[in-house]
């Protein structure tokens, strides 16, 4: 008798040690925070395996894939969190611009334009407009990626990058390219932006 209370108490205690989706999720951050993406991809995992349908932690392990360079397991969690998310989901442009972006570095520019396409049809940023603009450039249309740095000008006019992007590819298609040139120029501030200087004194002035 005497025993068999022992082996209940013992065996009692380590039912409590059972973690739910969401502890092991906050494991898989705390991993994250401290640079171990391996760790932090197995406690995603884990989270995902009590919980089947926890989109933040498929985004999560997928953006631990990508610095993994693991970018076909990236690409199918992100695939997955927008089918459990739902075309509703005031944030799917979000989930649409990251898989946009793990199909870019897995080199599927046509794909990775799609996606960049389908984030911008939800809301108009200029984050997928310069992304866009770069699988274009990969593609050699320059027309095409003039007109998304063009809108990024119109949504943040202030950023210099945007017009010393879009002088680049003017100048690839025998542009007049000089003025964005120096516009980049007046709006670097401390921006260390490559060539910029020997294309302003060079070729622009």
């Amino acid at each position: 008798m005497k025993k068999s209370s022992l082996l209940l108490l013992m065996f009692v205690p380590m039912i409590g040690f059972g973690q739910t989706a969401k502890e092991y999720f906050n494991q898989g951050n705390d991993c994250l925070d401290k640079g171990d993406h391996e760790e932090a991809i197995y406690y995603y995992t884990k989270a995902i395996k009590i919980d089947p349908d926890f989109a933040d932690a498929y985004r999560a392990r997928a953006w631990e894939y990508e610095s993994l360079q693991m970018y076909k397991e990236s690409i199918e969690d992100f695939t997955k969190g927008i089918i459990i998310i739902g075309p509703d989901n005031r944030f799917l442009w979000e989930w649409y611009q990251n898989r946009g972006i793990a199909y870019s570095s897995f080199g599927k520019t046509e794909e990775a334009i799609a996606d960049y396409t389908k984030s911008i049809k939800l809301y108009p940023n200029e984050s997928a407009y310069a992304n866009r603009a770069n699988q274009y450039c990969f593609l050699g249309k320059c027309t095409e990626a003039i007109a998304d740095y063009t809108r990024c000008i119109i949504l943040e006019p202030k950023n210099p990058y945007w017009y010393w992007y879009r002088s680049q590819e003017k100048a690839h298609e025998d542009l007049s390219y000089c003025s964005d040139v120096k516009k980049a120029w007046e709006l670097k501030g401390d921006s260390e932006i490559i060539f910029l200087e020997e294309w302003y004194y060079i070729h622009c002035n």
